[in-house]
Parts: C-alpha cells; structure tokens; sequence
C-alpha cells in the first residue's frame, strides 16, 4: 500500500553548497557524507534553523547573509542575520519589524543599510519599503505608496536609487522609484499586460529591463527595456513556445538572459539569451528532467546557475549550471529537505551558493 504522508509545517531553510576545486562534473548523491570535508564531494549543507513563513529574500552585506520573511507566527516582516553560525534577530526579537501583516518581503542592502519591501497589511495590502537605522525601523518615504494593493514585489537598487516593481491589482505591473523623499511613478506606462513575478527585473549600464509572462501573446514569454521614455519590446514578443507560469532574468557581460518554464516542452525549462537582434537558446530545449516552477536565474563567474522546484519529485530543490555546452545538475538533485518548494532564492557569496527556499515537510 501507498505510504500517506502528512504536511506537518511550511518552513523556510538555507542551504550552503560546499565546492570542491572544480565545478565541472558535479554529481553528488550521498549527503550523509562528512560535511566538513570539501573534498570527499560537492555537498549541500543546511545553515541552521527552520524558520515557519514564507516569501523568503537573502542578500549578502559585507560577507555576513541576512534573510527576510513573512513570519507565520506574527504574521509580520521579518529580518534575521546568520552570526557566528546563530541567526539573530535584526531590530526586532521574535516578533517582527513591519506594523501589521506583510507578505512579499523583497531585501536588498545600500550602503550597509537593509531595505525590506513588502505588502503592507497596515495599508490595506498596499506596497511599502522599511530600512533599519540607527537602531530602528523605519518607512522609506509613505507608507502603502501603491494605488491598489501589490503582490510580487521586487527590490533593486541602481546607483543607489531603490525602485520597486510589482503587481498591482489595478493597473498591472508597476514599477515605482524613489527619488527626492517620494515615490514615483515613472517607468510603469506599457506594462500593463506583463504578468511579473520575482526575479523578473533587472538593471543593466543603468537602464531596466522586466522578463514577464505575456498576457497579450498567450502567457508566453517577453522582455522589455526602458528606452527614450517608453517601455519596448526587446526581440519578438512571446518567443517561447508555450505558455508560462515563472521567468527570471539576469545579466552577463551586457547580455540579457532568461530561464522559464515552457509547456511547449512539457513545462521544463529552457534558457535563452538575446544575441545580434534576437532570442537564442542556451542548451537543449527543455533541459529539466521534469517540470519545473518557481525558477531563478543567476550567473557567478559567467557561469549560469538555476534552482527550481522539480516537478518530477513533489517540486524538491534542484539547481542546475550550464558548464561545457551542457546543463549538470549541481551536487545531488532533489536536495531539499521537504517538498513543495516554493520562495526560491539563490545568491552567490565568495563563489559559493546559497539557497534559501519555503517548503512543506513531511511527518
């Protein structure tokens, strides 16, 4: 008979890849392994703590790693740094810095400083950014600034100005920039059929670019780019195959590179980059074993990574990096610990992965 298995919590971990003196051929499969020894394997290592929330976000500020949640407890927006091998509470013990609910938390650091945005169940579930200074937190310009309320919130600084871009349940993605004490709407016309998630919006030589999924072309794939004052379509519009659910983007060497989930290839993902005018593939199409959600796109030393939720094996963590013309799976595939990933979010610190995810555990 089929084992039944109960959820018995939604949780937020962190992982650590430890890297071995190459990152070709990696394939570990055996974690029980000892972890403090880099050269018997490529090994995912957990840093401590399962914290019960969502809407996970990690940023690096001077080597130490910060992660900011939506707590379940609290229900409010949360920020914890990883201290001589303890996660501490940043401005706040136990319970939270935002006012009320928050969900959506996006981090992002400027000057040493943490930024969180956030959905502000304060504001009626509009958008809001909080900053940690001297010894407190505190809104960054007015609170609840979104017309409607704001899901799928991102955080980004360029040159030191914040700008926010999220999912307003009345006017579509909006992209707002904080700029003389306000926020201001000013990049958000042409983006009313983009359909954003995380990781959907990038700078790059100081212009934005967004990677959506595309309601005007049958939810397939699209990227636009700011230029002489309007939003414009960067290649073709809807260049994937099939319709999407997630898209992420990233920059390498000036060049725009986006990861998404493709059914036109059974939902697995595929890679493309825009080279001399248009969309091209990088690797084989539909790379992923299986299906594949909630991906993130990142490079480290003109490497492409991935982590995404593998729909092979109840939507565990897998990552993948694209070495020698192929995609390999990075260390042992499925490594989460639970199922049901969902709140991806990998970064790079001294070359070495970090992922943070939410999932389900199970009894």
């Amino acid at each position: 008979m089929k084992k039944q298995h109960l959820f018995f919590y939604f949780g937020i971990q962190i992982v650590i890849f430890l890297l071995a003196a190459s990152c070709s051929n990696i394939n570990v499969d055996d974690l029980s392994k000892n972890k403090s020894d880099t050269n018997s394997g490529n090994l995912w290592q957990s840093l401590g703590g399962s914290f019960s929330g969502s809407d996970n976000s990690i940023a690096f500020n001077n080597d130490i790693l910060y992660l900011a949640y939506a707590d379940s407890g609290s229900g409010r927006a949360t920020l914890k740094k990883y201290n001589n091998g303890n996660w501490e509470d940043v401005g706040t013990l136990g319970v939270g810095f935002s006012p009320a609910s928050a969900a959506y938390t996006s981090l992002a650091f400027n000057n040493n400083i943490p930024f969180v945005a956030f959905q502000d169940g304060a504001t009626n579930s509009r958008a809001s950014v909080m900053m940690y200074s001297n010894g407190s937190w505190q809104y960054l310009g007015t609170p609840g600034f979104s017309s409607n309320s704001a899901a799928n919130i991102s955080l980004i600084f360029d040159h030191s100005i914040p700008f926010v871009i999220y999912q307003d349940s009345g006017n579509g993605a909006t992209v707002m920039m904080y700029s003389n004490g306000n926020w201001q709407n000013i990049y958000s016309n042409g983006l009313s059929n983009a359909q954003i998630g995380n990781k959907n919006f990038a700078f790059n030589n100081n212009i934005p670019y967004v990677a959506y999924v595309d309601s005007h072309n049958y939810n397939r794939a699209s990227v636009m780019v700011f230029t002489n004052g309007s939003w414009q379509t960067l290649g073709s519009p809807g260049f994937s195959s099939g319709s999407l659910s997630y898209i992420s983007i990233a920059f390498n060497n000036d060049i725009p590179y986006v990861v998404f989930d493709d059914s036109g290839y059974g939902s697995k993902l595929r890679c493309a980059m825009y080279s001399n005018g248009s969309w091209q593939n990088v690797g084989a199409l539909g790379f992923t074993s299986g299906s594949a959600s909630y991906e993130s796109l990142v490079f480290n030393n003109n490497i492409p990574y991935v982590v995404y939720g593998n729909g092979e094996n109840y939507n565990k963590l897998c990552a993948m990096m694209y070495v020698n013309g192929s995609w390999q799976i990075v260390g042992s595939l499925d490594f989460s610990m639970g199922y049901w990933v969902t709140y991806r979010t990998l970064v790079f610190n001294n070359n070495i992965p970090y992922a943070a995810f939410a999932n389900y555990n199970y009894n």
